[in-house]
């Protein structure tokens, strides 16, 4: 035989403040998307370039490498596109020798041969001694879209001669 079971017992209420919840969660999520769009509140960025690599949602112009290894640009499609090797990767058109742009990436011809790509292909490489001085920077010419890759842009010279050039400090 079966337990009978009461009838007159009655399901327990949520409280009043339970049920709002949920409402009150909402309404705080879209006023603080409200004032950060309105610029009363700045929200902390999340690191991007994980959450890119992890959604594959890739930045516009930033680089990029193949399965191949090859360095390339993001286009505004999300794809990597690599320049051939006498060009490279711009978001704008540079000048006249540019391809008409991928998915927003402009292949640049290079037109000075004397642009270096490290310092080892100047006349004083980073890092080296010359004359018993050290060198912890290269002059490149200033029509060189980069700085060698092991360097980096710290200003311009105009007055040496020759120039102007690009103040390449070494890493």
């Amino acid at each position: 035989m079966e337990p009978q079971k009461d009838t007159n017992e009655q399901p327990k209420k949520q409280s009043k403040f339970a049920q709002n919840l949920p409402l009150a969660l909402l309404l705080g999520i879209i006023l603080v998307m409200l004032f950060a769009e309105l610029g009363y509140i700045k929200l902390p960025q999340i690191n991007s370039n994980y959450l890119n690599n992890f959604f594959g949602n890739h930045t516009y112009g930033q680089s990029c490498s193949t399965s191949s290894g090859s360095q390339g640009m993001y286009g505004t499609n999300g794809d990597c596109y690599v320049c051939p090797k006498s060009s490279i990767a711009f978001t704008s058109r540079v000048n006249n020798s540019c391809s008409s742009g991928i998915s927003g990436v402009y292949c640049c011809i290079i037109q000075n041969n004397n642009c270096p790509t490290w310092s080892s292909e100047t006349s004083t490489p980073c890092h080296t001694v010359k004359n018993g001085i050290g060198v912890s920077a290269v002059l490149v010419p200033a029509k060189c879209p980069n700085c060698p890759s092991d360097t980096e842009h710290r200003g311009d010279d105009n007055t040496a001669p020759g120039g102007p050039y690009k103040i390449c400090l070494c890493k």
